[in-house]
């Protein structure tokens, strides 16, 4: 069926991307983890939540009190300009019969216009000032009068018990109360409840007042009361309490600036409780997760005690001042006690574990810090927290994904996936399509194994896993190599590729071989040239029939130098001390020792790894010669007595008295007959030291150019040939050997130089032919990866699925049409 074929050309796509993904993965969570993104947009969220604090401390005021004025007097209140609006008039206001005034109109506006004060903002209605015997109160909000509570109704023994809420801001909380007593009896009360449980209120009368050092008194708290003598019968006493004035002339609360946002937000994240455990031997980095109650609980930290800084040994001198700000800014919301507020939160949820075990624990923590530090502070945070987390979550995500998406087109530059290849060879090529659809069944059973195996605790065993990821990686890429699969380039857009020359040699005879052989990254091409005049041009014409892959060029810049003489095999030309001369050896030779006589009988003859038994029946040279001639040992002969090895590949020739004695060897010192060596002028391009040095003598120093080389040579007694020919330049396009062999099957039959060369000598080098021809195909894969691991996975399961059902209803179709064939004959 058509479709399934389809069907399987996008699971043969979804599989190749499902093996890069990992490669994608890996690059944004390394960048991600390296540049610790998660935690600096976390930094930047906190930041901003720090600066709400900053709002203005006298926001808690919602109206002002002047007492001491005659009755009707009129007052004005001047209100504050508004930039680039006409000026507002003033707010009028009349003195009732007791000569208050009561200002609910922007007040906090004009206390922070003049520092905390409103009088200067206050005038007598015909222009006057303020009377210095008037008082100015302001009245913090939820204080707007005096409050009644009544007690549960007294026991046989007078006790009873008062519940105290307070609604406004806990530091203005009522300090005292007045109750309706019986007449004739005594009031004792004590707190039954919080961090000052037990202590005695002092009560002059009917009138408790809270003792001094309990500031601010706690907004929520029980009072323990108990009448003497008891009432006859059960009764309720109600407590008045009185609402609280401040004084006009408020201190001006300190501000955070954006430096010293930016050391507390550092100081909370590297927090012991909250910062990522150390890697390896690092230092413990900035944390990624920060809950709302453990930011309120760490700045009370901070506050409490800004003299050190937790997890920090030697704070700076600017993260302790931001400290100093912080605990000032806390007192401007309504936290003048930070270390009070943080014990009292954690008693209360310790009693809160007690009573409301069933809860989770971040509900606990919330209704302990409401019971215990009800404030601004606390107002603002939970506010904003929220919200400001989850923009960050989103910027974060955002960067993610922009890192992905980078990370996409590093992966598909680096390996050359070509999408648009792949799909057309998945289309004509059966074995690659069922071979990627086999690797998508593993690939599948692979991730469900995965998927039923016990999540790894986080930050656990980071080098086991970034070792484990590695391996995927590069089986990854191993597989995409396979021969069965093949989908991606031979080798890496960055990796420098073997080339090889070939010079004109004035020494070719003809007639020339027939057949050659050209290797490239270990694939076999045959060659057979059209000879003519033109051999060079014979040869890449005959390179470029045969379909290998190696482009062709014609160099006619560089000099080669053939070097010939008397110990040219022991002849080194060293760059930066590294022989870079090369030697093609001649034939051994040795010739018998001066005065050695050769008495009849037997001998061993080594020529290389060749060993032949030698029997003379008299003494003498020329009796030796004849029985070595007669031995047809692979070697000739010439007077008196010189041996010569007749293959290249022999390398000493030695003849002993005794087999296994070196030492009974007749002949002198091997040398090698017709050996030359190679160099060329590109050979000394940026080099520095170069010496030339014959056998063991003292190397001696040389100017790093080719003919300066040469002519120090030639003052050594060497011959020196320069070709200055052109040259045949074979480029591969894999990575391997590359050989144009005269003789096929002989490596040692090699025409090419035998100086190695690479395409590029580049510190940076780009294959720009891999990347021509595939570009269009690598923005594909491009696209495709940046859609990221999970929808790849998800597509091959689906697609697996979709293929499997197809192919049952093909089989139920096939296996109807057959019945239905047989029927037919049947009936026929």
């Amino acid at each position: 069926m058509e479709i399934l074929k389809y069907l399987d050309v996008l699971i043969g796509l979804a599989v190749v991307m499902v093996l890069l993904s990992p490669l994608v993965t890996a690059f944004t969570q390394f960048w991600l983890w390296l540049f610790n993104a998660r935690s600096g947009r976390l930094q930047v969220g906190l930041e901003n939540l720090l600066l709400q604090l900053n709002g203005s401390p006298y926001e808690r005021f919602d109206a002002a009190v002047i007492s001491g004025l005659k009755p009707g007097q009129k007052v004005q209140f001047a209100q504050p300009p508004v930039a680039g609006a006409k000026p507002t008039a003033p707010i009028e206001k009349v003195a009732d019969a007791n000569g208050e005034v009561t200002l609910s109109e922007n007040v906090p506006l004009m206390l922070a216009l003049h520092g905390g004060s409103l009088r200067p903002s206050v005038k007598l209605g015909g222009g006057g000032a303020l009377p210095e015997n008037a008082v100015v109160h302001l009245r913090p909000r939820g204080t707007a009068a005096s409050w009644a509570v009544s007690s549960s109704k007294t026991d046989k023994e007078g006790a009873a018990t008062v519940a105290y809420r307070f609604a406004g801001p806990s530091q203005f909380a009522s300090r005292k109360a007045i109750a309706g007593l019986p007449p004739d009896t005594t009031l004792t009360v004590s707190i039954a409840s919080g961090a000052y449980q037990g202590t005695v209120l002092a009560v002059e009368g009917n009138v408790c007042t809270y003792p001094s050092h309990i500031a601010p008194v706690p907004a929520n708290h029980d009072l323990a009361i108990n009448l003497t003598p008891p009432p006859a019968e059960p009764t309720q006493i109600v407590f008045t309490f009185d609402r609280l004035l401040v004084d006009d002339g408020l201190p001006e609360s300190g501000t955070l600036s954006d430096a010293d946002v930016v050391e507390v937000a550092k100081a909370v994240l590297k927090h012991p409780v909250i910062a990522q455990p150390p890697f390896w031997r690092s230092k413990p980095r900035k944390g990624e997760v920060v809950e709302r109650e453990e930011f309120i609980r760490v700045l009370l930290e901070f506050a409490a005690n800004p003299s050190t800084i937790a997890g920090t040994k030697d704070a700076k001198a600017k993260a302790l001042a931001a400290m100093q700000r912080l605990r000032q800014v806390l007192a401007g919301n309504d936290v003048p006690d930070p270390g009070r507020a943080l014990s009292d939160i954690r008693e209360a949820a310790q009693s809160l574990e007690l009573t409301e075990a069933g809860k989770p624990t971040h509900e606990r923590l919330t209704k302990a810090i409401l019971l215990c530090a009800q404030s601004a502070f606390v107002g603002r945070i939970n506010n904003w927290f929220d919200q400001v987390m989850d923009r960050t979550t989103a910027e974060y995500r955002f960067r993610a994904q922009l890192v992905t998406v980078i990370g996409a087109l590093f992966i598909a530059t680096l390996v050359q996936l070509d999408s648009i290849d792949l799909l057309k060879r998945l289309s004509a090529n059966d074995k690659l399509r069922d071979s990627l659809v086999q690797q998508a069944e593993l690939q599948q059973k692979h991730i469900e194994e995965q998927s039923k195996a016990a999540p790894t605790a986080q930050n656990q065993d980071e080098l086991q896993n970034a070792k484990a990821q590695r391996d995927e990686i590069q089986g990854n890429l191993a597989k995409l190599r396979d021969p069965q699969l093949a989908v991606l380039p031979d080798h890496f857009l960055w990796q420098r590729l073997p080339q090889g020359r070939l010079m004109t040699n004035k020494n070719w005879q003809t007639p020339y071989s027939q057949r050659l052989e050209l290797v490239v990254g270990g694939a076999v091409f045959p060659l057979e040239p059209q000879w003519t005049s033109q051999p060079l041009s014979d040869i890449e014409t005959a390179v470029r029939n045969s379909g290998a892959p190696v482009n062709t060029a014609r160099d006619k810049q560089r000099v080669g130098y053939t070097v010939s003489g008397d110990g040219v095999e022991k002849l080194r030309v060293t760059l930066q001390g590294i022989d870079r001369l090369s030697h093609t050896n001649g034939l051994t030779q040795a010739s018998l020792k001066d005065k050695q006589e050769l008495p009849a009988g037997s001998y061993s003859l080594l020529a290389g790894y060749d060993t032949l038994a030698v029997e003379t029946k008299a003494a003498g040279a020329a009796e030796m010669a004849r029985a070595i001639q007669a031995s047809k040992a692979p070697v000739s002969v010439a007077a008196p007595l010189t041996i010569q090895a007749v293959k290249p590949q022999a390398r000493w020739i030695e003849l002993r008295k005794r087999a296994n004695d070196p030492a009974s060897n007749v002949l002198g010192e091997t040398q090698f007959a017709g050996s030359i060596a190679h160099f060329d002028d590109q050979l000394f391009q940026g080099a520095r030291q170069c010496a030339i040095a014959k056998g063991d003598a003292t190397p001696r120093s040389v100017v790093c150019k080719a003919d300066a080389v040469a002519q120090e040579l030639r003052t050594l007694g060497f011959k020196v040939d320069e070709d200055r020919g052109e040259q045949l330049l074979l480029m591969s396009k894999r990575l391997g050997p590359v050989q144009l062999r005269s003789t096929p099957g002989k490596a040692e039959s090699n025409m090419l130089n035998s100086a190695a060369e690479t395409s590029c000598n580049d510190l940076l080098c780009v294959d720009y032919d891999l990347l021509n021809s595939s570009w269009r195909g690598v923005l594909l894969t491009w696209i495709l990866l940046s859609l990221g691991a999970p929808f790849w996975y998800d597509s091959l399961k689906d697609l697996l699925k979709l293929r499997s059902t197809l192919a049952q209803k093909e089989e139920k179709a096939r296996v109807g049409r057959q019945t239905a064939d047989t029927s037919t004959a049947g009936a026929n």
